[in-house]
């Protein structure tokens, strides 16, 4: 199967997660709670867990607590025999998108069941294509609001357990939470190489790959892009479409207790979608989060990380300019969908509409997209293609060099 970093429904993709253990020492739950059920999941830049809808076959969801109840996608609801009824706009980080509903949807994953559902049924063609594999559809507020969510990133496990049976009092740092419309947020300080430091609320947003993404109009009234030493470009793909922002570092993120050094971040220009919108500075994405070992408790309104293995990671970005998708079925062709100007890859002379047939000598067809993704980011790192342009077969390579 093939994946990337993506920006997930109601976001931009482009677009999270290994977190730090919870049930041992520091940071024990007061009790040993009774989990509900234990649940692994795969880490492919997203979390991508196992479900069952309506007693189906198993289905591939992604754990988004930046989105609002259950999202499936149009082909897969199909499949199942789920029935759609009316025509809604669904808001996503470029804009908005065609969706339906349907009622009654159950959801059985591990061992937990949430009935009485009412799911979004809408295409992620596009986010699919953009991740390498397949996305049945999103999880979010209909899972998050019936348990405690515990997800330990170093062991890919995830933990479900009933809000009563909850009590913590660990060593992690425990933020308060607000919600609104089925969504999270949490304030967070970023300080820039220049200029004073900027406290905004931010989305929490497991189903972005970013980092960190400024919302347009935070990012004007604080003219952030001027307090940048180097940008490039960046598309990634959300409900709605394509979406462009342009990538730059900052100096540090505080959340909580945690200062996070020299992050990546996004800053959108979009006028339309989430990632225009007014009630917050942006949000904190994937990331980040993997970083920590994250307690989601929205019956208590609070967040709990505690430091992970990851967690003094640097942060890493794509260092050749490619941006690469690979479209069902069978997720086997990996074609370049654009070419940001004055990167590596444009400097070789690469093209959009290219396929890759190899890399390093290695078959295209073997690897994820998760995978090409991350040898993009070793710097210094000289990368050779095999490209087919229509009939011609075109050699070419390049050295990575950091964008941003």
């Amino acid at each position: 199967m093939k994946i990337a970093s993506i920006h997930v429904l109601q976001r931009a993709l482009a677009l999270l997660l290994p977190l730090l253990l919870l049930s041992s020492a520091p940071g024990t739950p007061a009790r040993a709670p009774r989990a509900r059920s234990d649940i692994q999941f795969e880490l492919q830049g997203l979390v991508y867990v196992q479900a069952s809808i309506n007693n189906s076959r198993p289905m591939w969801l992604v754990l988004d607590t930046g989105a609002g109840g259950l999202t499936l996608d149009s082909t897969a609801a199909a499949d199942i025999g789920i029935r759609t009824r009316g025509n809604a706009t669904s808001a996503g980080a470029a804009g908005f998108a065609r969706s339906q509903r349907a009622t009654g949807v159950q959801l059985s994953i591990g061992n937990a069941v949430v009935p009485d559902i009412v799911a979004t049924v809408t295409n992620l063609t596009e986010l699919e294509s953009t991740a390498g594999r397949r996305i049945n559809g999103i999880i979010g507020f209909a899972l998050f609001s019936r348990y405690v969510v515990d997800i330990d990133y170093d062991s890919q496990l995830i933990r479900l357990i009933e809000p009563a049976d909850f009590g913590y009092t660990g060593t992690g740092s425990l933020i308060p939470l607000s919600l609104e419309r089925e969504h999270i947020y949490a304030n967070a300080t970023v300080a820039f190489a220049n200029g004073a430091p900027l406290t905004g609320r931010f989305l929490i947003d497991s189903g972005a790959g970013t980092p960190l993404l400024f919302n347009t109009p935070f990012a004007r009234k604080n003219n952030l892009l001027a307090r940048l030493s180097r940008t490039t470009g960046t598309i990634g793909a959300g409900v709605g479409g394509k979406v462009s922002t342009t990538l730059g570092r900052i100096d540090s993120l505080t959340f909580g207790a945690n200062v996070l050094r020299a992050p990546v971040a996004s800053f959108s220009d979009a006028s339309v979608g989430a990632i225009a919108a007014t009630n917050a500075a942006g949000l904190i994405g994937n990331s980040v989060l993997r970083r920590f070992h994250v307690i989601i408790d929205y019956s208590r309104r609070t967040l709990i990380l505690e430091r992970g293995r990851h967690f003094d990671d640097p942060f890493v970005a794509d260092m050749s300019g490619l941006g690469l998708v690979s479209k069902s079925p069978g997720f086997q062709t990996d074609s370049v969908a654009h070419v940001i100007p004055n990167t590596p890859a444009a400097e070789a002379g690469v093209r959009a509409g290219d396929v890759l047939l190899q890399i390093n000598g290695q078959r295209a067809p073997a690897l994820s997209l998760f995978e090409i993704r991350e040898m993009l980011k070793e710097e210094g790192a000289t990368v050779a293609l095999t490209l087919r342009r229509h009939a011609e077969i075109v050699h070419t390579s390049f050295k990575l060099r950091p964008l941003v």
